[in-house]
């Protein structure tokens, strides 16, 4: 009986199954608290009226038990004999049956959910999707925000470079550093857009700013708005990666085109929060699906990932591996206070409001862009190439480039943009390890803490010695708070990060155990550190016992 219940679920137009991680989920929209909509679906604020968008935007649900029920009676009508009325009776299903069905974890004919689009997208063949509903082909919903104007079967080249200034101009107030920053803003638009286009990860990009009131959160709006419909929603980049891993685990089971961290900030003490760590690399790096720890949960599902992230921020420091996985867009003001400006000097004014206005001829614009180059055969346009972003690159940058766009390529972030890979403070820890092991025995990630950050002395009593060590630790330390000290894990991921990466002619290694946990230690760049069991459960057990305080 239950599989004749799941074939007739199969045509429910409201239901979709999402796997990894195994689990049917429906769309909804949820209330857009910063419009306002009569009858009509017409968008009116102090009476403006604008372009026609719907009012709700879409996210997913996980279903819950009730709500498949509510699916299951509109599916089917389960009948019960009664023996007082001696005849067949519908009934309600029965718990037992819904919860066999939740547990299947995958459903005979039930339709493949990959993720949300509210434009009309393109698939890795180059071929349109511009029909409401369930795409077949990529396991895309498409939820039309708007109504948009048919794409072009073979847009010119000519085409395309009228799509790129009208884009263009609407950026010509923001001072941008290098021509090939507004491309990167671009490039993050058309990313959103013509996300299942693409099979593979997409880069982040960072909204740099000298200073602010620059306009860097007026850019992740205007490209929200060009590539949504709306304003980009606000979140906080954490300052910890323990929370980014579960902030990130939320977006991944709401599946929005776009996560915007606004306006990075600072910890505790003055310290610039860095963009990046281990949580948002495993993301930006993942093929469609990414192992990540989910708020009230034990374990880690797997879970799909399609998002693209933008981050903003002033002097933003990108971190570690995030820095070449990261396009950097920034603007400078040449005024001392760039906020005081006169709006009655931009050409655009107020923006987002005029790009609301136009943003079904934007999408057409992106599209038009992307099509012109698909439409030549992909020409080479020498734009190269990303690591582990292969399929990207050879779409986004070359349709940009095909069209006189300068190539967002160049504006990746690198450590010398004010980003460090870290090697400077992992000099500093191996130059001036003797101070912390004289005897060079090798020291546990919970003895390196005790003597840098002691639990029986305040800060102001510390070790002057140590204090290069401390603040390259510190530095090394992905969101450290400043005034804390540094659980004995957050030590022990330094070493782990830097295990066998050489610096000067030193690099960090293992040179023994001391029951069961790791001795640390600089070596010779030609010496061969100890390997005691490359198995992964016995490196958590290890990781365990070193922050339960063993040895």
């Amino acid at each position: 009986m239950i599989d004749r219940v799941v074939e007739a679920l199969a045509a429910d137009p409201d239901l979709y199954q999402r796997c990894p991680p195994g689990e049917l989920i429906r769309v909804i929209r949820a209330a857009d608290n910063e419009a306002h909509f009569d009858g009509g679906g017409v968008e009116r604020e102090a009476s403006r009226v604008r372009a026609p968008m719907r009012a709700r935007q879409p996210f997913v649900q996980v279903l819950p038990l009730p709500a498949l029920w509510e699916h299951v009676s509109n599916a089917v009508v389960l009948l019960k004999y009664s023996k007082q009325e001696a005849d067949w009776l519908p009934t309600d299903p029965p718990k037992a049956h819904l919860e066999a069905i939740m547990s299947r974890q995958r459903w005979n004919g039930i339709r493949d959910f990959a993720g949300i689009v509210e434009t009309p997208t393109m698939r890795p063949d180059g071929s349109i999707i511009d029909t409401p509903g369930h795409d077949a082909r990529t396991g895309f919903v498409y939820i039309p925000a708007a109504d948009y104007a048919p794409i072009p079967e073979r847009p010119s080249r000519d085409d395309a470079r009228a799509a790129l200034a009208e884009l263009q101009d609407y950026f010509c107030d923001f001072p941008f550093a290098r021509p090939e920053h507004l491309s990167v803003v671009l490039a993050a638009a058309m990313s959103i857009i013509v996300r299942p286009a693409i099979d593979g990860p997409v880069p982040a990009f960072v909204f740099d700013a000298a200073t602010p009131g620059t306009g860097k959160t007026l850019l992740l709006d205007a490209v929200s708005v060009i590539a949504c419909g709306r304003p980009a929603s606000r979140t906080t980049f954490p300052r910890d990666e323990e929370e980014l891993e579960k902030v990130l685990a939320g977006y991944a089971i709401k599946a929005p085109p776009l996560v915007p961290f606004d306006n990075l900030g600072v910890q505790p003490g003055g310290h610039p929060i860095a963009f990046g760590g281990g949580p948002l690399d495993k993301v930006l790096t993942a093929h469609g699906a990414v192992d990540l720890r989910v708020l009230g949960k034990t374990g880690q599902p797997t879970l799909q990932w399609y998002s693209v992230i933008i981050a903003t921020g002033n002097n933003v420091d990108v971190l570690g591996d995030t820095v070449r996985r990261t396009l950097m867009a920034r603007v400078e003001a040449k005024e001392e206070r760039p906020d005081e400006r006169d709006p009655r000097a931009f050409k655009h004014h107020p923006l987002l409001d005029i790009l609301r206005t136009q943003h079904p001829r934007l999408v057409w614009c992106v599209l038009v862009i992307v099509r012109a180059y698909i439409a030549a055969e992909r020409p080479d346009m020498s734009t190269g190439t990303i690591g582990g972003y292969d399929k990207w690159a050879e779409l986004i940058p070359p349709a940009l480039v095909h069209a006189g766009a300068p190539n967002p390529l160049l504006a990746r972030a690198e450590p010398d943009d004010g980003a460090s890979d870290g090697r400077e403070h992992m000099g500093v820890i191996l130059q001036q390890w003797k101070e912390l092991d004289p005897e060079h025995k090798g020291l546990l990630a919970q003895q390196v803490k005790e003597l840098l950050w002691p639990a029986d002395r305040t800060p102001k009593e510390y070790d002057k010695r140590y204090d290069g060590l401390r603040s390259a630790f510190a530095a090394l330390i992905p969101r450290f708070q400043a005034g804390t000290p540094p659980t004995t894990d957050q030590v022990g991921k330094v070493f782990r990060r830097w295990k066998g990466r050489v610096v000067g002619a030193l690099k960090i290694a293992q040179v023994g155990e001391q029951r069961g946990v790791k001795l640390w230690a600089p070596v010779a760049k030609a010496a061969r550190p100890i390997s005691v069991d490359a198995d992964e459960d016995v490196e958590r057990e290890a990781i365990q016992a070193e922050a339960s305080g063993a040895g």
